[in-house]
């Protein structure tokens, strides 16, 4: 069945100096569980949609060929009512959470526009409520290492690629850990010295 998703960013940043700089990111994400989700119910007249907003903070601080980058973030997850086929409806505020995370990255530049590096980053999940429907606990921890580079392929086409492995444990027991690789790119070809065209590939670890 047809399904809504809206994933946008607004990204800032502001020169300190010659080497330093400060990032800033406003995100906003709207979607639904996927059909024949076990987190959904039967009876359901359509899939109740959930959203995330928040925004994040970081510095970056050059060393000549080394970059640093620290970064820190919060997110809200929250998730609309679910409509019956018979015109009842259930709360799904057993499924609403807040993430904390943060990032560090160290690239070096081996030559111009190539940057391998290497990056750590890792959430809180904290829920509204402490037990589910379920009567499990659903907070959580998660570890993301990755390897990757920047590349050129020109003065106007530029990318990044990365490979990571996510790990995340559950409070509960009952609820087996959540781990795999992934796999993130983007591609970005800079039209004019204002407009920049950017196309993004990136991995998703659903609960």
């Amino acid at each position: 069945s047809n399904r809504p998703m809206l994933d946008t960013k607004a990204t800032g940043r502001i020169d300190v100096s010659r080497d330093t700089a400060v990032n800033v990111e406003g995100r906003y994400y709207l979607s639904t569980d996927y059909p024949g989700s076990p987190n959904l119910t039967a009876g359901l007249a359509r899939l109740p949609i959930y959203q995330t907003f928040g925004a994040s903070g970081g510095v970056t601080q050059r060393f000549n060929h080394l970059e640093l980058l620290f970064k820190a973030g919060i997110d809200r997850t929250v998730y609309n009512e679910s409509e019956l086929t018979d015109g009842s409806r259930f709360s799904n505020h057993d499924r609403d959470f807040n993430q904390f995370s943060g990032q560090a990255r160290a690239s070096y530049e081996v030559f111009p526009g190539v940057k391998p590096f290497v990056e750590v980053s890792g959430d809180a999940r904290r829920h509204d409520l402490q037990f589910d429907r379920n009567n499990l606990q659903r907070n959580s921890n998660a570890v993301t290492p990755k390897v990757g580079t920047t590349f050129e392929i020109s003065k106007k086409l530029t990318g990044e690629v990365a490979v990571g492995y996510v790990m995340r444990k559950y409070q509960d027991p009952n609820l087996a850990d959540l781990r795999g690789v992934t796999v993130d790119g983007s591609l970005a070809w800079q039209a004019t010295g204002l407009t920049t065209a950017t196309v993004t590939a990136s991995s998703r670890a659903e609960e």
